[in-house]
Order: structure tokens, then C-alpha cells, then sequence
């Protein structure tokens, strides 16, 4: 009989037990936690999504007739000659002629004659000698004066351009490529077109007596944008001269004689006058002399050198924790949304697991408790 009495008490504590166990099953609710309990984080096996290392992206841009690259020897910024056809020669002078059509695969020039900053790292570093003369025609402090540093250098015999040249990762151009650089496809007679020298295009004629800072002319740029191609210096190139090579030259890239006694020098200077500083004058000069009025520019082959380019940098998506790139936008992909939700769905299932065991765990302690109490005799 005693025990009969005490069935209904233990049938209403399992009964409470049993209903808060199924409340804490809903997860559309936030069940509290009994006086005293507190929920404990149990360890996920899922990984917790982490931003992948994205590979640098770099966009080589297309080569064009207006890029430039700056050459990492010396800091000189060439421009780029696409390949083609342009015509050669003038009928001015015999030696210009015959006027022929010239092919050129793609090349690189120097915007500007070298300077005389720029030659000093080749002589700090070795593989240059020093200039004949360290003044120029009105200076007597000019090569080592830091006031003349972006000046062209002078007193540099063709060998000591060719040293250059090479020290730079670089050669002295040929003839053909110096003359189409100057004057493009369309056999302009100078650099800016055929309208006649200005003071305002050039360094000529001995308007100033002597050199003037590199790129002091803009308005005479050539179609490629190389500068004082016209004035200021006679540039070497590589070629031998002959008064007859243009007769019987190469149609595809001439690289001139094979031999001979001169080199070649193109542009004239601050003092030539206004009939020696076409795009086609050449004149033929000892490869040993060095003068105040004879300075180079340097080219090469190559047509697609590593361009210089800042990585980019990949932010944080603000949403997620994985960043994806979609053009050159930052945004967050659906897979990343979906992995995202996910992650949150299985916190809140881990944590409704906690407290349902937590739960179930107060709730056969009491359960027990009341038995013992109800078993316990008066």
C-alpha cells in the first residue's frame, strides 16, 4: 500500500521531466538555463572557415605605341617602337639616299639621351671609364657637378656607349631603328613633323652654347615619344657608315656593314645648324673620338620586358570570411554565403545540444532526488 502511494508522485516528476526535455527540442525557442548551470562550448569537428592565401595577381598590360618601362640598371625610361614598315633616306644629300622601305620587328629606345647621373653608376660600378673631358664647352665643372646630373653626358667615344649600353642590360641602337624612333612610319623630315627647327622644339644652332637638361623639349618629341632626337647631342649608333649601304641594304632589320673605318652618329647637337638636325642627316665620325657635343641613347629587342606592377591587395570580405576576386572587385561568392550560414547553423545545434543534455542531466538528478525523498519511510 505504501508503495502505491508514492506511484503518483514519481509518475508526476518523470512527467515534468519528460515535458521540459521536449520544450528544449524546439529550436525556434531559447530555453533558460536552470539556476546554477551554466552552458559549456562543446568542441566542433567542422573547421572553422579560414581566407585562403590568393595568388598575387599582376596585369601585364598590352604593349603599346605609348608604353614605357623603366629600366632597373639605370632608371631610364625607354618607349616602345612597334614593328612595321617606314620609309628610310631622303633625297637631301647623296648619302641619305636612296629613300627606301625599311621592316623593323618591335624594339625599345631611350626617351632620352643618357645622362651624366646615370653614366656615373656605370662607372661606380665598374664597367665604365670615365669621360674623356669632365667639361662641357661653357662649364668647367660639368660631369661630377651635381647641377648637370640630368644632363647628357658627353666625351664618350663609341666604345665607352657600347659599354654602357651592355652595363645596362641594354645595346646601342642601329641606324634604322635611331631613324624610325625619330620619324616614325611617314618619313616626317624631323622628329615633330616637317614644319622647320624652333627654338622652342630643339637645342640647335648654338642658341644656348651648350647642353641643356634632357627632355628640355617636349614639343619636339618624336610620334613615339623619344625626346631631343633632334639638338642638344649627337648620338652614337651601332652601325659602320658607307656612303652606298642604303643601295644595297637588307629590306628586314639592316644592321649595317659588316666593317669599316667610321661610325655612325645621328641628330646633331646644340651647335649643328638648322640643315643638320633632320631625322635623316647622318655623319660619319671616328669611333675613338670624344667630343662636347656627342652623347647616345640605348635600345633593345625585347618586346614584352616584366612590367613594373604593385600587387594587389586582397581585403577581407565584410560579410564572410573567405575573399574572392570577380574582375577587380572584391565580393562575396554564394559559396561563401552558404559556407557561412552553415557554420552558424551548427553553432546553434551544438549549443541546443548542450543545454538539452545539461537539461536531461538536472532533470534525473531531481527525478532521482524525489525518489529517494518519496522512498525514504516517515
Amino acid at each position: 500500500m505504501e508503495n502505491n502511494r508514492n506511484a503518483p508522485g514519481t509518475f508526476f516528476i518523470v512527467f515534468v521531466a519528460m515535458c521540459l526535455i521536449l520544450s528544449s527540442c524546439n529550436l525556434s525557442r531559447t530555453t533558460p538555463l536552470p539556476p546554477g548551470l551554466t552552458s559549456t562550448p562543446i568542441p566542433s569537428n567542422t573547421p572553422a572557415l579560414t581566407s585562403p592565401a590568393l595568388p598575387t595577381i599582376t596585369f601585364t598590360p598590352a604593349v603599346t605605341i605609348n608604353s614605357t618601362w623603366t629600366r632597373p640598371a639605370d632608371g631610364m625610361t625607354m618607349v616602345y617602337v612597334p614593328e612595321g614598315i617606314f620609309s628610310m633616306g631622303s633625297t637631301r644629300k647623296a648619302y641619305e639616299q636612296p629613300v627606301h622601305n625599311v621592316y623593323l620587328d618591335a624594339y625599345w629606345i631611350d626617351r632620352t639621351e643618357v645622362t651624366n647621373a646615370m653614366y656615373a653608376q656605370c662607372e661606380q660600378a665598374g664597367a665604365c671609364t670615365w669621360p674623356g673631358v669632365f667639361k662641357s664647352n661653357t662649364r668647367s665643372n660639368y660631369y661630377k657637378n651635381s647641377e648637370y646630373a640630368n644632363y647628357p653626358v658627353i666625351y664618350v667615344n663609341w666604345k665607352s656607349a657600347q659599354a654602357y649600353c651592355k652595363w645596362a642590360g641594354a645595346r646601342l641602337p642601329t641606324e634604322a631603328e635611331w631613324e624610325k624612333a625619330a620619324r616614325g612610319t611617314d618619313g616626317k623630315h624631323y622628329p615633330w613633323g616637317d614644319s622647320p627647327p624652333g627654338k622652342d622644339l630643339l637645342n640647335f644652332n648654338s642658341n644656348v652654347g651648350d647642353t641643356t637638361a634632357v627632355g628640355s623639349y617636349p614639343s619636339g618629341a618624336s610620334p613615339y615619344g623619344a625626346l631631343d632626337m633632334s639638338g642638344n647631342v649627337y648620338e652614337w649608333v651601332a652601325d659602320w657608315f658607307s656612303v652606298t649601304y642604303y643601295a644595297n641594304s637588307p629590306s628586314s632589320n639592316p644592321q649595317g656593314p659588316a666593317t669599316g673605318l667610321y661610325r655612325v652618329r645621328r641628330g646633331g647637337s646644340w651647335a649643328s645648324e638648322d640643315n643638320l638636325v633632320s631625322s635623316t642627316y647622318r655623319l660619319d665620325s671616328n669611333p675613338h673620338v670624344a667630343l662636347n657635343d656627342i652623347g647616345f641613347r640605348c635600345a633593345r629587342s625585347d618586346v614584352t620586358p616584366a612590367p613594373s606592377v604593385t600587387p594587389i591587395t586582397t581585403p577581407t570580405c565584410p560579410v564572410c570570411t573567405t575573399a574572392v576576386l570577380t574582375g577587380r572587385q572584391t565580393v562575396c561568392s554564394a559559396k561563401c554565403r552558404a559556407a557561412r550560414a552553415r557554420q552558424q547553423q551548427d553553432a546553434i545545434v551544438r549549443e541546443r545540444n548542450a543545454r538539452v543534455r545539461l537539461l536531461l542531466t538536472a532533470t534525473i538528478a531531481s527525478a532521482t532526488e524525489a525518489l529517494a525523498v518519496l522512498k525514504t519511510p516517515d
